[in-house]
């Protein structure tokens, strides 16, 4: 059995786009892990996870996503 890892994601504001193609990318293997983003990345990323799941493409998240505060307070 994989165990299960805790993962960071935080991207600048111009970047938030690259992130969120990323994560499109490999939102199944995401899913398989809990993850912690900063607040406004948190939401990208929570977006499309709940995107590719109406799509059928993947399953609920292991764990739902711990979003810290935005920016630098983050």
């Amino acid at each position: 059995m994989e165990s299960r890892k805790r993962i960071a994601l935080v991207a600048h504001d111009h970047h938030k786009k690259d992130l969120a193609e990323w994560a499109r990318s490999n939102v199944v293997t995401l899913c398989r892990h809990s993850m912690v983003c900063t607040g406004t990345t948190g939401k990208v990323i929570e977006k499309v996870i709940s995107e590719e799941i109406d799509a059928g493409r993947c399953h609920s998240p292991a764990e739902p996503i711990h979003m810290l505060k935005s920016g630098p307070l983050g």
